[in-house]
C-alpha cells in the first residue's frame, strides 16, 4: 500500500504538471494570437495612415487640375464611403453573430458552472459526512484501544493474582502433607510406646486379676467405641481428602480453562490488533482517496478558472471586435496400619492416646475445614472472576461483531464514495468534452474571423486597385483638362482650401482613431494585466496555501521529531537505568546466590539439628506423656486409696459398733450365764463359763496388741509419708526451677519465633512488593513495546509524508521554475511590446511633425501664390486666414514643443524604467511575484499578504517559542523522571540493603535459634533424665504404696489427722500437673512454630528457586531487550541524523524563503515605485487624452466649419458651372454667329 500510494501520487503529479504545461501552451498560443492581431491592426492603421497621408500629396499634385477631376474624385470618394458603409454593415452583422455565439457560450458556461457548483456542494456535503464519520471512527478506535489496554492490564493483574493463589494453595497443601506425615509418625510412635506401657502394666498388675478383668471389660467396651469413632473419623478424613483432591482437580481444571481463556484472549487481542491495523490501513486508503479527491477538486477548480478566463477573454475580445479566444481499523499419605498397632495395645493407656490423637485429628480436621472454606471462598471468587471474564469476552465478541458490521458499513460507504468518484470522473470527462466542443466552436469562430480578415484584406486590395485606377484616370483627366487649368485657378485656390480643411479633417480623424485605438489597447492591456493579476493572486494564494501547508507539516514534523527525540532520550535513559539495575541485580543475584548457598548449607545443618531436636522432642514428648499417664494413674490410685480409706473408716466404725454390740452381747451373755449359773448348778456349766471368760480375756488382750501394732504401723507409715512429702517438696522445688528455666527458654524461643515471623512477614511483603514491581516493570515494558510499535508506525508514516512532501516540493519547484520562465518570457514580450509601441509612437510623432512642416510649407507657398493671384477682395480673407494660420502654427509649435518635451521625458522615463526593470530582473531572478502588483487593488492584496506573512512569521516564531518551551518542559520532565528513577534506584538499593541486613539478622537468628535449640535439647535431655529418675522413684513409691495399702487399713485413725496434709499435697500435685500441662501446650506450640518455620524455610527455598529462575528469565529478557534497544538506538541515531539533515534542509529552506521574502519585499517596493511612476504616467496620459479630446473637439468644430465652407464652395462651384455653361453656350452662339457671319460675308 505504501508503495502504491507514492506511485499513484507521482502519476497524479505528472498528470497535473502535463495539464499545467498544456494550459501554459494554450496561454502562450493565445498571447501569440493576440500579438498577431495587434500587429495586424497596427499594420492596418499604418496603411490607413499612409493612405490618409497620400491624400494631401495628391491634392498638392492636383492643384492645377481641373474641376472634373475633383468631381470624379468626389464621386469616387462617395462610392468608397458607400463601400465602406457596406463593409461596416457586414462587419456589424458578423459582430452580432459573434455576440450571439458568445451569449450562447455564456449561457452554456453558466449552466456548466451551475452544475459544477451543485456537484461541488454535494461533494462538500459528502466530505463533511465523511469527516464526521471519520472522526467518530477515530474516536471509536481510540476508545477500543484504551479498552483493550485496560483489558490487558486486568488480564495481567488476574494472572498475577492467580499465580499468587496457586502458590498459596501449593504451600497450604505442602503444609497439610507435612502435618499429616508428622501425625502419622506421632501415632505410630505412641502406639509402639503403648505396647511397651501395656506390657509393663500387665507385669505390675498380676496380683489383681478381678479388677483387671473388670477394667479390661470396660476398657474393651470403651476401645470398641473409640475404634468405631476412629474408623468413622478416618472415613470422614478420607472423604475430606477425596473432596480436597476433587477440589484440587477442579482448581487444576480451572487453571487449564483459565490458561485456555487467556490464550483465547491473546488470540482475540491479536485479531483485534490485526483488525485495528486493517482499519488503520483502510483509514490510510481513505485518506489517500481523500487526497485524490482533493487533487481532482483542485483540477476541477483549475479547469473552472481556465473556463472563466477563457469566457472573460471571449467577452473582452467580443467587445473589442478583434476575435474569439479559446477557454480553460498430595498427594496425601495414608495411615491405615494404626488399628493393627492398636490391636495389641492395652486398653487404658491406648484409650488415653486415642483421645489425644482424636483431639489432634479434630483440630487438624477443623483446620482443614477452615482451609477448605477459605479455598471454597477463593474458588467462588475465581468463579465469579471467571464469569466476569466470560461476560467481558462476550462483550468483546459483541463489540467485534459490531466492528465487523461497521466495517461492512464503511466498505459500503467506501463503495458509495467510489461510485461518487466515478460519477465525478464521468462529470470531469463530460466537462472535458464540453471544453473540447467549446474549443472547436472557438476554432470555428477563429476561422470565421480569419475569413473576415481575408475579406477585409481583399477589400483593401480592391480599394488599392481602385485607387490605382483612379490615379490613372486622374492622369488622363490631367492630360484632357490641362487646357482648363487657367480657367480653374480660382477653383484651385478654393479646392486648396478645401483640401487643407479635408486634410486637417483627415488628420483629426486619424488622431481620433489613434486615440480610440490607444484607448482600446490600454483597455486590453489593463484587462490582461487584471487577468494576469488575478492569475498571479490565485497562484500567490495557492503558493501561500502550499506554504502554510508546508509550514504546518514542518511544525508537525518538528513536533514529531521532538517527541521522537524525547522518547528516544527517555528510552535511552530507561535503557541505561535498566542496564544499571540489571548489573546491580546481577551483582545482588550473585551475592544472593552465595548467601543462598551458605543458607542452604546452614539449612542442611539446621535441618540435621532440627531432626535431632525433633527426635529428642518426640522422645521427651513420649516420656512426658508417659509421665502424665503415670501421674494420672497415681491420681487414680490416690482416689482409689481415698475411697478405700473411706471404706476402711466405715468398716472401722462398723467394727467398733459391732465390738460394742459384741461387748454388750457378751455382757448380756455373761449376765445370762451368771444367771444360769446361779439358777443352775452343775459341773458342766462351770467349765463352759470359765472357757468363755478365758476367751473373752484373750480377745481383750489380743485387741490392744493389735491396736498397738496398727498404731506402730501407722506411725511408720506417717514417717514414711513425711519423708515422701519432703522428697516431693524437694522435687517440686526442683521442678519449679526447671519449669522457670523452661519458661524462660520458651519465652526466648517465642520471642525468637516472633522475630522470625516478623522477619518472614517483612520478607514476604518485600517479595510481594518485588513481584508487584516486576509486574509493573512488565506492564511498563509492554507499554514501551506498544509505544515503540506506535513510534515505528509513526516513523514510517512520517517517512512517507516526508517523501510525499519532497515530491511535492520538487513538483512545486519545477512549477515555480516554469512560472518564472513564463513570467520572464511575458516580461520580455511586454518589454518588446512597450518598445514597439514607443517606436510606433516615435514614428507617428515624426510623421505628424513632417506632415505639419509640409503643411506649413504648402500653406506658405499657397499664401504666396494667393497673394500673387487673388484679388484685393481676398486680401482681407487672406489676412484673416493668415492670422488664423499663424495662431494655429503657434499652437501647433507649442504642441510640437510639448510633444517633443513629453517624448524626451517619456524616453527618459522609459529608459529609467528599463534600467530599473533590468535591475529588478537581475535582483528578482528567484522571486515568485515580479509583475503582479501593478494596480492599487494589487497593492492592497500584497499589503494583506505581507501582513499575513508577518502574522505567519510571528506565528512561526511563537510556534518556535512554544516548541522551545515544550522542549524545555520535556527536558525538565526528563530530568524529573531521571531524578525519580534515581530516587527509585536509591530506594531499591536501600530496600535491598535492608533485605540483606534482614537476611543477615535472620541468619544470626537462625544461628541463635540453633544454639537455643541445642541448649533446649540439652535441657530437655536433662529433664528427660530427671523425669526418668522421677518415674523410677514414682514406680518405687507406687510399689511401696501397693505394699502399704495393707498397712493403711490398720492406720485409718492416724490418717484422719494426716488427711488434710494429703489433700494439700494433692492440690500441690494438681498445680504441678497444671504446670506440666501448660508446659506440654507450650511444647506443642514450640513444635508448631518449628513446623511453621520449616514450612517457611521450604517456602523460602521454593521462592528462592523461583526467584533464581525468574532472574535467569529476566536476564535473558534483558539481554534481548538490550539487543533490541541497541538496534533501536542505532535506528534512532540514524533517524536523528535524518531528522537533523531534514532540519538543516528546512532551516536552509526557511533562510531561502526569508531571503525570498526580503527580495520580494524589495521587489514590491520597486514595483510600488514603478506603480507610482505608472500612475503618474497614466495621469499624464489622461491629461494628454483630455488635450487630444479638446483638440478633437476643436477639429470637429473646424470640420463643421470646413463642411459649411465646403457647402459654400459647392454652391459657388454650381454657380461657376452655370456661368461656365452659359459661357459655353455663349461661345457656341458666338461661334455659330461668327460662322453665319462668315458665311454671309463669304
Amino acid at each position: 500500500m505504501a508503495a502504491s500510494g507514492p506511485g499513484s501520487l507521482q502519476r497524479r503529479l505528472q498528470s497535473w504538471q502535463e495539464a499545467r504545461h498544456r494550459q501554459a501552451v494554450l496561454v502562450r498560443k493565445l498571447q501569440a494570437k493576440v500579438l498577431q492581431y495587434r500587429t495586424r491592426c497596427q499594420e492596418l492603421e499604418q496603411q490607413l495612415e499612409a493612405g490618409g497621408g497620400s491624400f494631401p500629396g495628391r491634392w498638392e499634385a492636383t492643384e492645377d487640375h481641373s474641376l472634373e477631376k475633383a468631381l470624379l474624385q468626389v464621386e469616387e470618394e462617395q462610392q468608397r464611403c458607400e463601400d465602406l458603409a457596406e463593409v461596416n454593415t457586414l462587419l456589424r452583422e458578423h459582430l452580432e453573430k459573434a455576440n450571439e455565439v458568445n451569449s450562447a457560450l455564456k449561457e452554456d458556461v453558466g449552466k456548466l458552472t451551475a452544475d459544477w457548483m451543485r456537484a461541488r456542494e454535494e461533494l462538500e456535503a459528502k466530505e463533511r459526512e465523511w469527516r464526521r464519520e471519520r472522526e467518530l471512527y477515530d474516536n471509536y478506535v481510540k476508545g477500543e484501544r484504551d479498552r483493550l489496554l485496560g483489558l490487558w492490564h486486568q488480564v495481567v493483574t488476574f494472572r498475577c493474582r492467580f499465580l499468587e493463589m496457586k502458590t498459596a494453595t501449593d504451600r497450604d497443601l505442602s503444609e497439610l502433607k507435612a502435618e499429616q506425615m508428622r501425625l502419622s509418625g506421632c501415632v505410630i510412635v505412641n502406639c509402639s510406646r503403648l505396647n511397651s506401657g501395656v506390657q509393663l502394666w500387665e507385669s505390675l498388675t498380676l496380683g489383681r486379676p478381678i479388677l483387671k478383668d473388670q477394667v479390661q471389660q470396660e476398657a474393651g467396651q470403651d476401645m470398641n467405641q473409640k475404634t468405631q469413632e476412629v474408623m468413622s473419623l478416618q472415613a470422614k478424613g478420607d472423604l475430606e481428602k477425596k473432596e480436597l483432591q476433587d477440589r484440587v482437580m477442579e482448581l487444576s481444571a480451572l487453571l487449564v480453562q483459565s490458561q485456555k481463556q487467556n490464550e483465547e484472549k491473546e488470540k482475540t487481542m491479536k485479531t483485534l490488533n490485526d483488525t485495528v491495523e486493517i482499519l488503520e490501513a483502510s483509514q490510510l486508503e481513505r485518506e489517500y482517496e481523500a487526497s485524490l479527491s482533493k487533487s481532482v477538486k483542485e483540477e476541477n477548480l483549475s479547469l473552472q478558472k481556465l473556463i472563466k478566463d477563457i469566457t472573460e477573454v471571449v467577452l473582452d475580445d467580443s467587445d473589442s471586435t478583434v476575435g474569439v479566444i479559446c477557454t480553460d481499523g498430595s498427594q496425601h499419605a495414608e495411615c491405615s496400619n494404626i488399628l493393627s498397632c492398636l490391636s495389641s495395645a492395652d486398653a487404658e493407656r491406648a484409650f488415653v492416646l486415642v483421645q489425644e490423637v482424636l483431639v489432634r485429628r479434630r483440630r487438624a480436621t477443623q483446620a482443614l475445614k477452615e482451609e477448605l472454606s477459605a479455598k471454597q471462598d477463593s474458588i467462588s471468587l475465581l468463579q465469579h472472576q471467571h464469569r466476569q471474564q466470560e461476560e467481558k469476552c462476550r462483550k468483546l465478541q459483541q463489540r467485534l461483531e459490531q466492528l465487523e458490521e461497521e466495517c461492512k458499513t464503511s466498505s459500503s460507504h467506501q463503495q458509495h464514495l467510489q461510485s461518487l468518484v466515478e460519477a465525478l470522473r464521468s462529470d470531469c470527462a463530460n466537462l472535458e468534452k464540453t471544453r473540447e466542443e467549446l474549443q472547436q466552436q472557438l476554432e470555428a469562430t477563429e476561422h470565421e474571423a480569419s475569413c473576415l480578415r481575408r475579406t477585409n484584406t481583399e477589400l483593401q486590395l480592391k480599394e488599392d486597385s481602385a485607387q490605382g485606377e483612379k490615379v490613372e484616370q486622374q492622369e488622363r483627366m490631367e492630360r484632357v483638362c490641362h487646357d482648363q487649368e487657367l480657367l480653374l485657378k480660382d477653383l484651385a485656390a478654393v479646392e486648396e482650401k478645401q483640401s487643407v480643411l479635408q486634410h486637417e479633417f483627415v488628420v483629426a480623424r486619424e488622431a481620433l482613431e489613434e486615440s480610440h485605438l490607444q484607448r482600446d489597447l490600454l483597455k486590453q492591456e489593463n484587462h490582461e494585466l487584471a487577468m494576469a493579476l488575478e492569475k498571479a493572486e490565485q497562484s500567490v494564494a495557492e503558493l501561500t496555501g502550499a506554504q502554510n501547508k508546508l509550514r504546518a507539516e514542518i511544525a508537525d514534523l518538528r513536533v514529531a521529531t521532538a517527541n521522537m527525540s524525547s522518547i528516544n532520550e527517555a528510552l535511552a535513559l530507561d535503557k541505561v537505568e535498566l542496564n544499571k539495575l540489571v548489573l546491580q541485580l546481577e551483582q545482588e543475584n550473585e551475592a544472593l546466590s552465595g548467601k543462598v548457598e551458605e543458607m542452604e548449607r546452614a539449612k542442611v545443618s539446621a535441618q540435621e539439628k532440627l531432626g535431632l531436636c525433633e527426635r529428642t522432642n518426640e522422645e521427651l514428648c513420649t516420656e512426658k506423656a508417659h509421665l502424665e499417664q503415670l501421674l494420672k494413674k497415681a491420681e487414680e490410685q490416690q482416689e482409689g486409696l481415698r475411697e478405700e480409706l473411706r471404706i476402711l473408716a466405715e468398716e472401722k466404725e462398723e467394727t467398733q459398733e459391732k465390738l460394742i454390740q459384741v461387748a454388750k452381747k457378751a455382757n448380756s451373755i455373761l449376765a445370762w450365764i451368771r444367771n444360769s449359773v446361779a439358777s443352775r448348778t452343775g459341773t458342766v456349766t462351770v467349765p463352759l463359763y470359765w472357757a468363755l471368760v478365758h476367751q473373752q480375756e484373750e480377745w481383750a488382750r489380743s485387741g490392744p496388741e493389735q491396736l498397738c501394732q496398727e498404731s506402730s504401723g501407722q506411725g511408720q507409715a506417717l514417717a514414711e509419708a513425711s519423708a515422701e512429702k519432703e522428697l516431693l517438696v524437694r522435687e517440686k522445688a526442683a521442678l519449679e526451677v526447671r519449669l522457670a528455666a523452661v519458661e524462660r527458654d520458651r519465652e526466648g524461643l517465642s520471642e525468637q519465633l516472633a522475630e522470625a515471623r516478623s522477619v518472614k512477614e517483612t520478607l514476604e511483603s518485600s517479595l510481594f512488593e518485588a513481584q508487584q514491581h516486576l509486574s509493573q516493570l512488565e506492564i511498563s515494558r509492554t507499554h514501551l513495546e506498544i509505544q515503540l510499535h506506535t513510534v515505528t508506525q509513526a516513523k514510517e508514516v512520517i517517512q512517507g509524508e516526508v517523501k510525499c512532501l519532497q515530491w511535492e516540493l520538487e513538483a512545486e519547484r519545477s512549477l515555480l521554475k516554469q512560472e518564472q520562465e513564463n513570467m520572464v518570457q511575458q516580461l520580455l514580450q511586454k518589454e518588446q511590446q512597450h518598445d514597439d509601441t514607443l517606436r510606433l509612437q516615435e514614428t507617428h510623432h515624426k510623421v505628424e511633425i513632417n506632415k505639419l512642416l509640409q503643411e506649413l510649407a504648402s500653406e506658405r507657398e499657397g499664401h504666396h501664390s494667393e497673394l500673387q493671384v487673388m484679388l484685393e477682395q481676398w486680401e482681407k480673407e487672406k489676412a484673416e486666414t493668415e492670422g488664423e494660420h499663424e495662431k494655429k502654427l503657434l499652437d501647433m509649435k507649442q504642441e510640437v514643443a510639448t510633444m517633443q518635451a513629453e517624448q524626451e521625458e517619456e524616453r527618459t522615463r522609459i529608459e529609467n524604467a528599463k534600467q530599473e526593470v533590468l535591475l529588478e530582473m537581475e535582483r528578482e531572478k528567484n522571486a515568485l511575484l515580479e509583475t503582479l502588483l501593478q494596480t492599487q487593488g494589487e497593492l492592497r492584496d500584497t499589503y494583506q499578504q505581507v501582513e499575513q506573512l508577518r502574522q505567519e512569521v510571528k506565528e512561526q516564531q511563537e510556534n518556535r517559542q512554544n516548541i522551545t518551551e515544550k522542549l524545555q518542559e520535556t527536558q525538565s520532565e526528563i530530568k524529573a523522571v531521571e531524578k525519580r528513577h534515581k530516587e527509585e534506584i536509591k530506594t531499591i538499593k536501600e530496600e535491598m540493603n535492608i533485605l540483606l541486613q534482614q537476611r543477615d539478622a535472620l541468619q544470626k537468628q537462625v544461628e541463635e535459634l540453633t544454639s537455643q535449640l541445642a541448649a533446649s535439647e540439652e535441657s530437655q535431655q536433662e529433664t528427660g533424665r530427671k523425669a526418668q529418675q522421677d518415674l523410677s522413684e514414682a514406680q518405687e513409691l507406687s510399689r511401696q504404696k501397693v505394699l502399704e495399702v495393707v498397712h493403711l487399713q490398720k492406720m485409718l485413725e492416724e490418717k484422719r489427722s494426716q488427711w488434710e496434709e494429703v489433700e494439700r499435697q494433692n492440690k500441690e500435685l494438681q498445680v504441678c500437673l497444671q504446670a506440666l500441662e501448660e508446659e506440654r501446650t507450650r511444647w506443642e506450640e514450640v513444635k508448631r512454630h518449628n513446623t511453621e518455620f520449616q514450612a517457611s524455610l521450604k517456602v523460602l527455598e521454593s521462592e528462592n528457586a523461583r526467584l533464581t529462575l525468574s532472574l535467569e528469565e529476566k536476564e535473558l529478557s534483558l539481554r534481548t531487550l538490550e539487543e533490541n534497544s541497541l538496534a533501536q538506538h542505532n535506528e534512532i541515531q540514524s533517524l536523528q541524523e535524518v531528522v537533523l539533515e531534514k532540519e538543516a534542509s528546512l532551516a536552509t529552506r526557511e533562510e531561502r524563503l526569508l531571503q525570498d521574502l526580503e527580495e520580494s519585499r524589495a521587489g514590491q517596493r520597486c514595483l510600488r515605485d514603478s506603480l507610482r511612476m505608472l500612475e503618474v504616467e497614466m495621469s499624464e496620459l489622461r491629461l494628454r487624452l483630455c488635450s487630444t479630446e479638446n483638440r478633437a473637439k476643436a477639429l470637429a468644430t473646424e470640420c463643421q466649419q470646413a463642411s459649411s465652407a465646403h457647402w459654400e464652395a459647392q454652391s459657388q462651384l454650381d454657380e461657376l458651372r452655370l456661368v461656365l455653361h452659359r459661357l459655353i453656350c455663349d461661345s457656341r452662339d458666338f461661334v455659330t454667329w461668327s460662322s453665319g457671319k462668315c458665311g454671309a460675308l463669304g
